[in-house]
């Protein structure tokens, strides 16, 4: 299927991230929190910018679809009031008043103020320069931000700072590290010669995949697999189909989705694409695109479901 190509910004907007070089180690963020009293916190967000609170605040507006899926995964759903158009996991998200669209030029900086927030939480690559508009009219704005999955950890934290949820936080925080790890421990014992060589495909006119400084290339090394364009420089780098047929991967990904749904049967059928063996040895896959593009607990899910494809005989 063709969509237009402006259709992937914002889902690359979501996954340009730097690698993760695989295992667990302590979550590290440059999101900082510091208990003030029992009940007043400052949060110290991606900016470097100190953000006090007298209490646990009880109206949140996300506008971003990660940092949503993580304030309703740490238990503090029911302080949010405002989200995107885009935010709609989990379902509960849905029937939140809407504000607009992810990006700032889509947002409605009059809805999120009609609804009296006590904080915005946002992305700090989307909404660095919105948040003064917000801070001008006396609303807090936390913008967090994802390199790697160190980080991403630290966002739920801070989220469960913001919502009374601390422990929470933490034990969900727990639980995606040991999961991770049990990836790690199982895909760890492989040889080169054993691992599978990937290629994930971003878009296909003009065919593009992703690179190692992606959170999709991050997926690909934590879960056992080699990218065969990881030589290749850029996030998004094009690709031609002559050089896919030439390095000849052993498994094909892609989300289900590139702006509109995608099927097997089309891309099977591409010229060419029959010369490889991927295709001939029934191994394409569409995975959820939400999964592996938005920087949120459902991300190890992603994980754990590449690692499954990629070795279903260690899973």
């Amino acid at each position: 299927m063709r969509i237009a190509f402006a259709s992937i910004c914002i889902l690359l907007s979501f996954i340009a991230l730097p690698a993760f070089a695989g295992g667990v180690q302590e979550p590290e963020t440059t999101t900082e929190t510091e208990a003030v009293s029992d009940t007043s916190f400052t949060v110290t967000d991606s900016r470097g910018k100190a953000i006090s609170f007298d209490q646990v605040p009880g109206r949140i507006v996300s506008i971003a679809p990660s940092n949503t899926e993580i304030l309703f995964a740490v238990g503090g759903g029911d302080r949010v009031v405002g989200v995107t158009e885009w935010c709609n996991y989990p379902e509960e998200a849905t029937t939140r008043e809407k504000v607009g669209g992810f990006s700032a030029k889509t947002l409605s900086v009059e809805k999120v103020i009609s609804l009296n927030p006590d904080v915005v939480v946002g992305d700090r690559s989307m909404h660095e320069e919105l948040a003064a508009v917000f801070e001008n009219a006396g609303i807090p704005v936390v913008l967090l931000e994802t390199k790697d999955f160190d980080q991403m950890y630290g966002n739920i934290l801070i989220a469960g700072l913001i919502t009374g949820h601390g422990q929470e936080a933490q034990d969900l925080v727990d639980s995606l590290t040991s999961r991770v790890q049990k990836i790690a421990d199982k895909v760890g014992s492989l040889k080169s010669s054993e691992k599978k060589r990937v290629f994930w495909e971003i878009y296909d006119d003009p065919l593009m995949t992703a690179g190692v400084d992606t959170f999709i290339g991050q997926l690909i090394t934590a879960a056992g697999g080699i990218s065969i364009f990881s030589d290749v420089e850029g996030s998004w780098p094009q690709v031609s189909t002559e050089e896919l047929i030439s390095r000849d991967p052993d498994v094909i990904i892609s989300s289900n989705s590139h702006g509109g749904e995608l099927k097997k049967e089309d891309v099977i059928a591409r010229s060419g694409w029959d010369q490889l063996t991927a295709i001939r040895n029934d191994k394409l896959y569409l995975i959820g695109e939400d999964k592996v593009s938005r920087p949120g607990p459902r991300l190890i899910d992603g994980l754990e479901e590449v690692a499954r494809i990629l070795y279903p005989e260690l899973f």
